[in-house]
């Protein structure tokens, strides 16, 4: 017959991780070796590729699209700034009048 005595205590154990994680940890000590040990970086390596005349196209294509995707910013719709903004179509009773373009209808009716 099992017996049920409890069971393990709450939060103990190993914290929980992805394997993602541990994995990019390995790999960046592991490229932290290697430029210790060649005295060049990845992103020398990198911006190396790109000026070098001996790169192929595709090579060099392929490194300034990685230079590129890693120094942009990444812009996410939907943020705060959206949301303070409120729509940018208005049913007809509720679409505000600016003040400047009646200003500049009633200049044009003067004129």
């Amino acid at each position: 017959m099992k017996e049920n005595r409890g069971g393990a205590r709450p939060n103990s154990g190993p914290k929980p991780f992805s394997l993602s994680t541990n994995q990019v940890k390995e790999l960046l000590r592991t490229v932290k070796k290697a430029a210790k040990k060649h005295g060049q970086s990845i992103d020398d390596i990198l911006v190396e590729m790109v000026y070098t005349e001996k790169t192929t196209d595709n090579n060099r294509l392929a490194a300034i699209k990685l230079i590129k995707d890693l120094s942009a910013p990444r812009i996410s719709e939907g943020g705060e700034a959206d949301r303070t903004l409120g729509p940018s179509i208005y049913l007809p009773d509720q679409k505000p009048t600016l003040a400047a373009v009646t200003d500049i209808k009633k200049a044009k009716k003067d004129a």
